[in-house]
C-alpha cells in the first residue's frame, strides 16, 4: 500500500535525477545537526483519506519540497525561481510501487530565501475485506 514514506521516497528519486549534483543533499527527514546547502528537504505536511463505496478510499498527501539555496543574496530568488518551474516539470507524475502518481495540483511560494514547493496527490486504494467480515454481518430471519 502506497504511504506517504513511499511518495517521499518517489519524489527524492526525481529530485535526484532532475539534479544530480544534489543526490546527496536530498534529505526526508528533519535534521538537527549542520547540513550542506544547497540542499532539497522533502516533508509531508498533511494527509486524510475519505472513504468511497464499500472497500474503496481515496487518499490525500500534501508534501512540501523544500529547496535552501547557497548563493549571493542577489541570485537566491532568481534560483528558487528557476528551481519551482524545473519542479512543475519533474513533480507532475511519480512512481510509488510500480504505479504512476499524477499530482493534482502544485504550488510554488518563495519565503526567507528559501523555496516552498507545495504539491498535492492523490490516491485511490481498495482494502482487502475477509470473507468472513462480509458474513459476520448478515442475518436471517426466517417466518412459519
Amino acid at each position: 500500500m502506497i504511504t506517504g514514506d513511499y511518495i517521499k521516497s518517489a519524489i527524492a528519486t526525481k529530485l535526484a535525477t532532475a539534479f544530480p549534483t544534489f543526490s546527496d543533499k536530498i534529505y526526508k527527514e528533519r535534521i538537527a545537526q549542520e547540513f550542506d546547502k544547497p540542499c532539497f528537504f522533502i516533508w509531508q505536511v498533511d494527509s486524510s483519506q475519505t472513504k468511497g463505496i464499500d472497500n474503496r478510499y481515496t487518499r490525500y498527501y500534501i508534501m512540501d519540497v523544500r529547496y535552501i539555496p547557497d548563493m549571493s543574496e542577489e541570485s537566491k530568488f532568481e534560483e528558487c525561481q528557476n528551481i519551482a518551474n524545473t519542479l512543475y516539470e519533474e513533480l507532475e507524475y511519480i512512481e510509488a510501487e510500480s504505479a504512476s502518481i499524477k499530482s493534482t495540483s502544485m504550488h510554488a511560494e518563495i519565503t526567507d530565501d528559501i523555496l516552498h514547493f507545495i504539491v498535492h496527490y492523490k490516491i485511490r486504494i481498495q482494502k482487502s475485506i475477509e470473507a468472513e467480515d462480509k458474513i459476520a454481518h448478515i442475518t436471517l430471519e426466517v417466518e412459519l
